[in-house]
């Protein structure tokens, strides 16, 4: 017997988005059709309109300031480093007027710059967390994500990303057949890292080459 003499009936579906953008020209009208399909439930919907300046200043809604870490390791705060420097780029790649974003963003990077740089080993590595040994893939990273910033116009100081360069050449070796592909995966990313900071071996990245079915 059903409570109440009711029976509920759940009906499973699946919601659907569907979006479409243009620009204009100039002053005007512009018609856009909305077609909807017979089966469609108008009371389950509905249409969203947003006008911008510009096809790029409409993004500004979704870029979002990562916050700092506060964990006592490299690999979170580099985490967020990278995704705040992305919309850093497209602030200025695009020209987008966005003063509270762009405080924001900047703010949070040299923040990041701040911590990074304090963390930096007397060899000039970093290690994954507050472990006393360098680790060569986090160095790596750290080197290009610090260079990246410093192209972008991002105060770094230059001895920070010559102390990881002077590391991470110091312990590069040359890759041969008998290594594993997780040493030569490795080698690749430092080298990689190394030359998007304008120091790049070509001399191993021309070894890497003749193993890179091993990668």
């Amino acid at each position: 017997r059903v409570a109440n003499g009711a029976l509920p009936i759940l009906r499973y579906s699946t919601p659907e988005t569907f979006a479409t953008s243009g620009a204009m020209d100039g002053g005007g009208e512009r018609l856009e059709l909305v077609s909807l399909p017979v089966s469609y439930d108008v009371t389950n919907g509905e249409l969203k309109l947003e006008l911008a300046t510009s096809l790029a200043g409409a993004i500004v809604e979704t870029l979002k300031v990562l916050d700092n870490p506060r964990y006592d390791c490299t690999e979170p705060v580099l985490s967020s480093f990278f995704p705040n420097l992305q919309v850093y780029l497209v602030l200025q790649s695009f020209g987008i007027e966005a003063p509270e974003l762009q405080n924001q963003v900047e703010g949070s990077l040299q923040e990041g710059v701040k911590s990074l740089v304090r963390r930096q080993k007397v060899d000039g590595g970093w290690a994954w967390c507050s472990g006393p040994e360098t680790d060569w893939t986090m160095t790596a990273y750290v080197l290009f994500g610090l260079s990246s910033a410093q192209q972008a116009g991002i105060t770094v100081p230059d001895k920070t990303i010559q102390g990881a360069i002077n590391a991470l050449s110091a312990g590069l070796i040359s890759p041969n057949m008998q290594m594993d592909a997780w040493q030569l995966n490795q080698l690749a990313f430092i080298n990689f890292a190394m030359d998007t900071a304008g120091n790049g071996d070509l001399r191993v990245a021309n070894q890497l080459y003749k193993v890179r079915d091993q990668l």
